[in-house]
């Protein structure tokens, strides 16, 4: 947990937690409404860098309501995600994100 200060001095805690077990990174990806998982495939170069990580917001405020979805702007809760790939090549990387994403549909 980390203590932050937000716009205006308000006080924030960051909290950052990593997901390592697979039963886990499943049950998190398989959390995940369609409607979220094809913004993701309609995305993925773009949420995509160059150290294979894809990155994405949740809106934090619908999540807290218990309703996941893409955010671009506010509070957010911040979602990297390492996509193996080996040799490590983004297209390759791109190609995998993007299998396992349809897999979900």
């Amino acid at each position: 947990l980390t203590e932050l200060e937000g716009y205006g001095g308000s006080p924030l805690k960051m909290m950052r937690v990593e997901i390592a077990r697979q039963q886990e990174i499943k049950a998190f990806w398989r959390s995940l409404p369609k409607n979220v998982i094809k913004e993701l495939l309609h995305t993925l170069d773009e949420r995509m860098d160059e150290g294979n990580s894809l990155h994405f917001r949740l809106d934090k405020e619908n999540a807290y309501l218990g309703e996941l979805s893409i955010a671009y702007g506010g509070a957010v809760i911040s979602v990297e995600a390492k996509v193996l790939s080996y040799p490590a090549d983004r297209e390759d990387a791109l190609r995998n994100a993007g299998e396992y994403l349809k897999n979900l549909l």
